[in-house]
């Protein structure tokens, strides 16, 4: 029997990540990057390490802009990364769901908003992640402990907060970090 080889994987939020999180990020005028993404972008291609994005979006939920906007807006985010840095996405996951949102088909309890793990779960599937050679890196404890539930085994809080937590591999302040790039580059060994 000839399984697929299972890939690793540079697993990303957005806002905060990506994007400087100014609340409800959702048009090109409003987007602004984290400084050295480009770095963190270019080496994850260079390593053949698919980059996806792992984002709860509760703008949606709470009527902020439609699931119509964000696709669009998700789209030229994608041609903009690669115009600005040569390096872009593969993909990426959403949950538009919120306990208190104000539009009806979004209010639920749903398994993919993190801190739950089922947009990894979700993501694993569709490409055939090792999540064991996996690295997230998100800047609230929600991505973290998502990450931890579905097994992603390095995870990284992008934050300049002295934070404790027992379920990060390390706290960063930028995409520089020796610590990231090294696993990032040796990932696939």
């Amino acid at each position: 029997m000839n399984k697929k080889l299972k890939v690793p994987c540079l697993f990303l939020d957005r806002d905060g990540v990506i994007n400087i999180d100014y609340g409800y990020v959702h048009t090109k005028e409003e987007t602004v990057y984290k400084e050295n993404l480009s770095i963190l972008l270019e080496i994850a291609k260079k390593k053949q390490i698919m980059i996806l994005i792992i984002t709860n979006q509760s703008g949606i939920a709470r009527g902020f802009f439609s699931e119509e906007v964000f696709v669009k807006y998700m789209n030229w985010l994608k041609e903009d990364l690669l115009k600005k840095f040569g390096n872009t996405f593969d993909d990426y996951f959403f949950c538009p769901h919120h306990e208190e949102a104000k539009v009806t088909k979004y209010k639920q309890k749903c398994k993919c908003r993190k801190p739950k793990p089922g947009l990894f779960q979700i993501a694993e599937k569709k490409y055939n992640i090792d999540l064991k050679k996996s690295i997230m890196i998100g800047d609230n404890f929600s991505d973290m402990e998502a990450a931890k539930k579905a097994e992603v085994k390095f995870r990284f809080l992008l934050t300049n907060k002295e934070l404790n937590c027992s379920y990060i591999t390390k706290r960063i302040n930028t995409f520089n970090d020796p610590t990231l790039l090294k696993i990032l580059s040796n990932i696939n060994k």
